[in-house]
């Protein structure tokens, strides 16, 4: 699906039950023209509607996404589901032992995200940290497909709307600390997690340093030292 409805549907994800007039001031249309397509995507069972009442008057009716709706977006399970099998399988007793379920479920995940992370870490030897951020967004982007970035004076964050790792399993927030094992492989320093109102997907913030070093002045500073 591609266009408004498609659109309609993804700011739907992103936020939360938004009314006709809030679609059409956020997307950039009139509002007769969003409520034709909410009506397509009612009847086709993506979408969702409920009333609400702000004071007197006409009640509002307010849209979310249908579980249908939120199935349109690809998830990524066969993968998820081969990448966690292999791992499980190689996994030892030892490894195991005496650790609590969920305990087990963070070391498959974070075994998983190193697997991952080993794929790219060595196209990023020697990039500087702004450069790292980039490249570990669009690994995190052929994952999940539908990641934001905001970028301000003290870092970036980068929002995963579509993660089928806490969709499949989220158990008091261990596939989100996924991200935060692969991210902070990828970039190559700490990340956290963080939370936003209003906003239901898995969020992590990476620092931005004072002062970003090169990678060339980098290798000169390690030269001297060795001086």
């Amino acid at each position: 699906m591609q266009g408004t409805k498609f659109e309609i549907l993804r700011l739907l994800k992103r936020c939360v039950p938004a009314s006709a007039d809030e679609l059409a001031a956020r997307l950039g249309f009139a509002s007769v023209t969003i409520r034709q397509h909410l009506i397509a995507l009612e009847r086709d069972a993506l979408v969702e509607v409920h009333t609400v009442r702000r004071g007197p008057g006409r009640p509002c009716y307010m849209y979310r996404l249908s579980a249908k709706g939120d199935a349109t977006f690809p998830r990524g399970y066969d993968e998820l589901a081969r990448g966690l099998l292999r791992e499980i399988a190689l996994l030892h007793s030892s490894d195991i032992a005496d650790l609590r379920p969920e305990e087990k479920t963070i070391l498959v995940l974070n075994r998983y995200a190193d697997r991952i992370a080993s794929r790219y870490l060595h196209l990023l030897e020697g990039q500087t940290q702004g450069e790292r951020i980039r490249r570990a967004i669009e690994v995190l982007q052929s994952e999940s497909g539908f990641i934001e970035v905001d970028e301000g004076e003290n870092g970036v964050l980068i929002r995963d709307f579509n993660c089928a790792y806490r969709m499949v399993a989220n158990l008091e927030g261990s596939t989100c600390a996924w991200h935060v094992r692969l991210m902070g492989l990828l970039v190559g320093c700490e990340v956290g997690l963080t939370s936003e109102a209003n906003i239901d997907c898995c969020t992590v913030f990476v620092a931005r340093p004072s002062a970003e070093v090169s990678p060339e002045a980098e290798r000169a500073v390690v030269a001297r030292r060795g001086e």
